[in-house]
């Protein structure tokens, strides 16, 4: 559920010999036109290319991506907004316009009853901005929509919705377990939407400013502010960097906070996570240790980590991850976990768990079951390093998944605790 605007051209112009503009070339030729607005978006934009060969252009941290596709020597746009502010509207639909004069042709107006047509019938701001150009009509639009969000988020359905829930967020980013709601520029609780949902006027105005990243018009400080600490809140994993895109997943960070000061000496900053976020970006990952808890950053919690296969486990966001041949590998300091699932199709549960207890060395340290996974645990031999291995196998109908947990002697507390974190695949749906 979002607010933005779905733009149709008239025909691109082109020679007898000469092709339309692909996609690719045009989402390039949007994002150049973006840099030339604020120096901002040569550190946080990109262009990516599907398959399919439309484009994506990456603009601001907080939203989805401007869609770009050309068709029969027609150029469409689409783009949600509603997850940055009417700021960020205002800014696309004004790029836009500056695209299409770019390329000598024009969007094609809205419709009267644009709202009612079919979704591919042309152009529609759902916000009506795109034809009325009124800021402040945009932002009441996009209050509207925010009090509605919070309402049906606090809605009573007679029965309690346990979370956590994410709210204008990727729908692949890792939940914690202490946290009600996640949102793109930090947590929130039940009460601040039902609150919300309530407020009118200046009060609500006030909600407003403080749930969208980008509120005003023109690229101000706060909105590069903001896009610095959607990023601080998300994308920092608070470890030393482990290799050249995390170092400079941390420097793209630093550099919306230098530009925002540039902007405005005296906007308000992050400063105790900046200075941390400073000190890690030096730091060696020999050095890393658990993150100062209770500050701005997602991945300072214990979230549900995502194994291949759709199995998951709980452990702290900080810990550094490796993909080596789809075998995953956890660690920080001398805590390890290794995950590897395996897709057998046809086999029971049953049979997977007693085939590893018969093929078991040790005896079982750990054996439970729950609705649907039966899981067993023994411990290897110790390394020379004196630290001890739990081997844990789950089993469910076709499918298994094995952990190694590497951990000091006398922490088996901790390695049983990630063991019985461990979740099997979501359960299929059978066909009606």
């Amino acid at each position: 559920m979002g607010l933005g605007l779905t733009l149709l051209s008239r025909p691109l112009k082109h020679g007898l010999l000469r092709r339309a503009p692909s996609a690719q070339r045009v989402a390039e030729r949007l994002l150049k036109l973006a840099h030339g607005t604020d120096p901002l978006f040569r550190s946080l934009g990109r262009v990516v290319v599907d398959d399919d060969g439309s484009a994506m252009v990456f603009l601001y941290p907080t939203e989805e991506p401007v869609f770009v596709k050309v068709e029969r020597a027609q150029l469409g746009c689409n783009a949600r907004t509603s997850g940055a502010g009417p700021g960020y509207h205002a800014f696309v639909v004004e790029l836009l316009d500056r695209l299409a004069e770019d390329l000598g042709t024009s969007w094609l107006p809205e419709a009267p009853d644009a709202a009612n047509s079919a979704e591919d019938a042309g152009t529609f701001d759902e916000t009506g901005y795109f034809t009325h150009r009124d800021v402040a009509r945009l932002q009441d639009e996009m209050l509207a929509w925010l009090r509605g969000l919070s309402g049906a988020l606090t809605a009573d359905r007679g029965e309690p919705i346990e979370g956590p829930f994410l709210v204008c967020m990727p729908v692949e980013t890792e939940l914690p377990s202490d946290l009600e709601f996640v949102t793109p520029l930090g947590a929130r609780d039940r009460l601040w939407f039902l609150e919300t949902s309530r407020a009118e006027g200046e009060a609500l105005s006030d909600r407003g400013e403080e749930w969208f990243a980008w509120w005003g018009q023109g690229v101000d400080a706060i909105a590069v502010r903001n896009a610095g600490v959607a990023l601080l809140w998300s994308d920092v994993a608070w470890h030393p960097p482990l290799d050249d895109a995390e170092a400079e997943a941390m420097r793209r960070v630093l550099a919306c906070f230098d530009r925002a000061q540039a902007i405005d000496r005296a906007v308000t900053l992050p400063d105790l996570e900046l200075a941390e976020l400073r000190t890690l970006v030096r730091a060696d990952p020999a050095d890393a240790r658990p993150p100062a808890p209770n500050r701005l950053g997602l991945k300072r919690h214990e979230l549900r980590r995502q194994l291949t296969g759709g199995w998951s486990l709980r452990l702290p966001g900080y810990w550094y991850l490796q993909d080596e041949d789809g075998s995953l590998q956890f660690w920080l300091g001398e805590r390890e976990v290794h995950a590897t699932t395996f897709t057998i199709e046809g086999a029971s549960r049953s049979h997977l768990i007693e085939r590893e207890r018969a093929q078991q060395k040790t005896p079982s340290v750990l054996s439970f079951s729950t609705d649907r996974m039966d899981v067993e645990g023994c411990l290897l031999e110790t390394g020379e390093d004196g630290l001890e291995h739990l081997q844990v196998v789950a089993a469910i109908d076709a499918g298994l998944c094995v952990l190694t947990l590497v951990y000091p002697a006398g922490d088996s507390a901790w390695a049983e605790s990630v063991a019985r974190s461990l979740a099997p695949p979501p359960a299929r749906r059978a066909n009606a």
